[in-house]
């Protein structure tokens, strides 16, 4: 069963994301990083520091590097049709993802605005009536 944990309070996904994705993957995860725009949390990726490189693919990647990434950034876990075993998932979305049990932790990432804190308490609840008790942080 998965682990869920929402961060909530979040200002800036894409810099969150940059932030808790070089630190994940320091320490070895492999992640899937759900967004509606994977283009803009890539450049993110990008920028996040003069000195670190965090190694990313999105569903336009070539396929090796999408098997070699231990970040990939989609925007439907659907797109992830290729072969690949992530750790966590990410989910800055506003959707619940319902194949989220592909991965062992899912990170809920819910930012300032009433519309992404009315879908963030909607998909606790989804969380909660699949049998899942979220924790939370922020």
């Amino acid at each position: 069963m998965a682990k869920v944990v929402f961060h909530t309070g979040l200002a800036d996904k894409a810099a969150y994301v940059a932030r808790l994705v070089r630190k994940a993957s320091r320490q070895g995860a492999r992640l899937v990083v759900l967004c509606d725009q994977p283009d803009v949390f890539s450049q993110a990726l990008w920028s996040a520091s003069p000195v670190d490189f965090i190694a990313h693919a999105t569903a336009k990647s070539d396929a090796q590097t999408f098997v070699m990434s231990s970040v990939i950034l989609v925007s439907s876990l659907a797109t992830q049709s290729r072969d690949m075993a992530q750790d966590v998932l990410v989910n800055a979305s506003q959707t619940w993802p319902q194949e989220y049990a592909r991965c062992s932790r899912v990170i809920e990432l819910v930012g300032q605005a009433s519309d992404e804190v009315l879908s963030g308490r909607e998909r606790w609840k989804l969380y909660i009536t699949s049998g899942i008790k979220p924790d939370k942080l922020g």
